[in-house]
């Protein structure tokens, strides 16, 4: 139950941010209160999240919210090591793509790495040793491994998902060419016996 609730106390946290609330983190002794749904305690915990994960502070939601709902029906999770490795792996990946590709941004007028302190470190990282090409397809990589560890959904079971689909769509695609040329055929069928008929 304790567990659950401060699963529930981070989310209203993090929903309620704002880069101008009040908080242990504020250098600005004129800031006075805080509207944080969580009070100073909640709007420091945010702030600190959002200066180092960035936009990928709403991903950290993801991990709690399963396993608090796990919890809350007594269910096995997918284990420690899985979710370490796993959800590590989509936010390392989340990271250095937010930077890569949004850079920085403004939330509350004030200026934010979309990709946090963190983001900041592992994409100049990835830079150095890939250039920015290989940092963004290692970085999806990154997340694409890191969704089949916390999954448990391999990558052969992804492509076999992928096929299936593009099959299907591909037989839907043939059936309405099919009946597209077949109403084409018998609308110019119909056209010249009408014209046939007009002549005699």
């Amino acid at each position: 139950v304790v567990a659950t609730a401060h699963d529930i106390i981070t989310t209203m946290a993090f929903i309620s941010y704002s880069p101008g609330d009040a908080s242990f983190l504020t250098r600005d002794s004129a800031v006075g209160g805080s509207r944080n749904l969580v009070g100073r305690i909640g709007a420091t915990v945010a702030d600190l999240s959002f200066q180092l994960f960035g936009l990928a502070s709403w991903f950290l939601l993801v991990p709690l919210c399963f396993s608090g709902w796990n919890r809350l029906w007594s269910r096995d999770g997918i284990g420690m090591v899985a979710g370490i490795l796993g959800h590590g792996g989509i936010l390392c990946g989340l990271l250095s793509l937010l930077t890569l590709v949004v850079g920085t941004l403004r939330v509350g007028g004030e200026e934010l790495l979309a990709g946090g302190i963190l983001g900041a470190y592992v994409a100049h990282f990835l830079i150095d040793y890939l250039n920015t090409a290989g940092a963004f397809v290692f970085s999806l990589a990154l997340m694409a491994l890191g969704a089949t560890i916390a999954t448990h959904i391999s990558f052969s079971t992804l492509i076999d998902a992928g096929r299936n689909l593009a099959m299907g769509g591909l037989r839907r695609a043939r059936t309405v060419w099919a009946h597209w040329s077949e109403t084409r055929r018998k609308e110019t069928l119909r056209r010249q016996i009408v014209k046939k008929h007009a002549k005699k």
